[in-house]
């Protein structure tokens, strides 16, 4: 889980040509120490499919289980990219885009 009271970024891949999905956890504990930690891995049992223009997705929890006192300040779907090395979800964990979606303590 998360480590309570920091900034942390995740991050999720999946390439469904190559059956690959890989996931990425960023942390800064402190002014001199960073955390970064990048994992592949196949699908459990099946397949990955690719994303349907119908589809939904949801984020930042669910009506069952409340997290309180998170805070939601960066989300981002990219289509047709597949970050593939830990250069390459860092490069996505310190992108400034602006503030375009904050939510905080919200779960709808």
């Amino acid at each position: 889980m998360a480590p309570v009271g920091q900034w942390v970024f995740f991050a999720l891949a999946t390439n469904t040509q190559t059956q690959k999905q890989n996931g990425f956890r960023y942390t800064l504990p402190s002014t001199s120490t960073q955390y970064a930690e990048f994992a592949t891995r196949s699908p459990p049992a099946g397949l990955f499919y690719d994303l349907n223009s119908g589809g939904s997705i949801f984020v930042g929890g669910d009506l069952f289980n409340a997290l309180p006192n998170f805070s939601l300040q960066y989300f981002r779907v990219y289509l047709d990219y597949f970050a593939a090395s830990t250069e390459e979800m860092l490069s996505l964990a310190i992108m400034n885009t602006g503030n375009i979606f904050h939510m905080k303590n919200e779960i709808r």
